[in-house]
């Protein structure tokens, strides 16, 4: 490496933040619109689905409180639609919501119950199969 490319590394290295541009290439103001929009539709987005979001809370406490404590009774394909869902949302979450279905309900045993052929393994079979 020659002196001059030396001193030339050095000087930018010790320059200010000033003296050298942080980007290459300055924004084209013509995309400021567009952003601008852009972030409009976001914001209008996030309100819309925030509004389904409670909407369907709503309703769900509705159903509760018109269901008086009883037991809802799902069927295998109800119960493993149910949990792929819930796995997606993830627990913390569902513990926030009032939901219908309890996470430990939804997200476990699932699979334990369920015979490879897709047919609900009874309890005495369960436990048959385990020991």
């Amino acid at each position: 490496m020659s002196m001059d490319a030396l001193l030339r590394a050095s000087s930018l290295l010790n320059s200010g933040p000033s003296e050298r541009p942080i980007y290459s290439m300055g924004m084209s103001p013509l995309l400021l619109p567009f952003q601008l929009v852009l972030l409009m539709f976001a914001g209008w987005v996030n309100r819309h689905q925030l509004d389904v979001i409670e909407y369907l809370q709503q309703e769900n406490r509705v159903l509760k409180k018109r269901l008086g404590g009883q037991r809802i009774r799902f069927t295998d394909t109800e119960r493993r639609l149910l949990a792929r869902k819930a796995r997606a949302v993830g627990r913390k979450v569902l513990d926030e919501l009032e939901t219908l279905v309890t996470p430990t309900r939804s997200c476990a045993g699932i699979g334990s119950s369920l015979h490879p052929s897709g047919t609900t393994v009874t309890g005495a079979a369960r436990a048959a199969r385990v020991s």
